[in-house]
């Protein structure tokens, strides 16, 4: 029989600690923010202004993304990157506040080790090292760099991230307190980040999952399972909205089921592509494993019910834990089989890098509560360690969690400065300079005349003309992949003749 008693673990009380951690997040993103583009985000970048050709064409824009920046072509064109820079610092700070707020609803009453020391009510740490884990945690995030890169220089991953850290901060908060309201939000935000990204496609069954954890057979009841089917399809409305954000749309004989279907099966390819598949598959070893090991409530015994055998089963799960630990620090640096070192078709795996940081605050917290609490029950038995040596080795961890994140930040923010002092702009600019000079001499610029000739280039150079020169000027893509392309012609065609 289970003898817990109530103790004050009031995550809700202590909701400064995760707002504390999204504010620093967003401090050291605004602080480190790119001022401009770099070659590997220009492209994206001139799609959410409108001027990049690919939106005519081949190019599909996520429509949750497309709404929110939309008011962003408003401004100058000059302006844009550094506002979609600061688009994704708030999107970044937003997500390490979810990944605080979710890491301190983990239970730490998985196992028997556990439950024989944490006597809360819901199972949360309540030690005096309580905060540790999401601090460190957290930490590790934000200093990751891809995390801090994807949060300081734009790209349309980090918008999916933040919507993926609200779908899992609703199931845990759902496990606390049974609200029907959070299990809707998250299935509403499911519906709406799976029309904005069908990479979400390979996360389904572990969300299903979540939401079965949460209410059990339940679930499948008819007033439960209705109405989060219907949030879920009121978020997947947003697919309705892709065909209209294209322009072109009938303009060139495509109809508004044909680009639907069309962008359906874009997103099919994330998981029919046998090179999505692998690469996917092995990051969720580091990631999604470690996070189902801890979501199981694991019995006390099991087999052998002697001393002997407890012992060693005790044993065993305390060394999976370790190597669980140690594989999410391991990750968050950056070395071998981590997202960063696995990047495969420009994809950065930022939920992968997210969850991994999410089973590192867990797996803290569970040796900190094992060392820094003895064992509590109706029969004391001797501890293998002293309480006072259990607890020197708890500070001592805390310390070096806490000391990791920053070495990790030591150790990327030389990246992070040496990309926002690129010389790009530079290049960019002294062609910029020959244009103004020159206007209204020249008609058009051709991509073969700036440094090479990639497109990167043209559509940099595009964004730091003023206004009134860039509407009078024709860009011309001279690249091979873009001459060889029949739908490049025919937007040549339509916007010169």
């Amino acid at each position: 029989m289970d003898d817990r008693t109530t103790r004050s673990s009031g995550p809700g009380k202590r909701l400064w600690l995760p707002i504390a951690v999204g504010l620093v997040a967003l401090a050291v993103y605004f602080l480190t923010a790119s001022p401009w583009m770099i070659y590997f985000n220009a492209e994206e970048v001139a799609t959410v202004g409108g001027w990049s050709w690919a939106v005519e064409s081949n190019v599909f824009v996520p429509p949750l993304l497309y709404l929110l920046t939309a008011p962003l072509r408003l401004f100058p064109d000059s302006s844009l990157p550094f506002l979609l820079n600061l688009f994704s610092t708030v999107l970044g700070a937003g997500s390490a506040f979810f990944l605080a707020l979710t890491i301190r609803l983990l239970p730490q009453d998985r196992t028997r080790d556990q439950r024989t020391r944490e006597k809360s009510s819901n199972g949360f740490l309540t030690t005096s090292h309580w905060w540790v884990p999401v601090v460190a945690a957290s930490l590790l995030f934000i200093f990751q760099l891809t995390i801090w890169e994807s949060s300081t220089l734009y790209t349309k991953e980090i918008l999916n991230l933040f919507l993926f850290s609200v779908i899992t901060w609703s199931i845990f908060n759902a496990r606390l307190t049974q609200s029907s309201t959070s299990l809707a939000t998250g299935a509403f935000v499911t519906g709406i980040a799976l029309a904005n990204d069908g990479g979400l496609f390979g996360f389904l069954p572990f969300i299903l999952a979540g939401f079965l954890w949460v209410r059990k057979k339940e679930l499948f009841s008819f007033h439960v399972f209705i109405p989060l089917f219907g949030c879920f399809l009121m978020g997947c409305l947003l697919y309705l909205t892709v065909p209209f954000i294209h322009t072109y749309n009938g303009a060139d004989g495509v109809g508004y089921f044909d680009r639907l279907f069309s962008y359906l099966g874009t997103q099919k390819s994330y998981i029919l592509l046998r090179d999505f598949r692998i690469p996917n598959f092995f990051l969720a070893l580091t990631s999604v494993l470690p996070l189902i090991f801890a979501t199981v409530r694991w019995p006390s015994q099991f087999g052998d019910m002697t001393a002997v055998g407890a012992f060693f089963t005790q044993s065993i799960f305390r060394v999976f834990h370790l190597i669980f630990l140690i594989t999410s620090f391991y990750v968050s640096f950056d070395m071998a089989f981590s997202p960063r070192q696995s990047g495969h078709f420009g994809l950065l795996y930022l939920r992968y890098q997210y969850l991994t940081c999410l089973a590192a605050g867990y797996y803290l917290g569970y040796f900190i509560l094992i060392l820094s609490r003895q064992m509590e029950g109706r029969r004391k038995k001797k501890t293998l360690l002293p309480p006072q040596l259990g607890n020197i080795l708890a500070w001592g961890l805390s310390v070096i969690a806490l000391s990791l994140p920053l070495a990790l930040a030591v150790k990327n923010a030389p990246f992070i400065q040496a990309r926002n002092q690129t010389p790009w702009r530079t290049y960019i600019q002294s062609m910029a300079d020959v244009i103004v000079k020159d206007n209204p001499a020249i008609g058009f610029v051709a991509s073969n005349t700036i440094f090479g000739g990639a497109s990167a280039q043209l559509l940099m150079l595009r964004s730091i003309l003023p206004d009134p020169i860039t509407q009078n000027l024709i860009f011309l893509d001279s690249s091979s992949a873009y001459l060889n392309n029949p739908k490049y012609h025919r937007l040549l065609k339509k916007t010169l003749w």
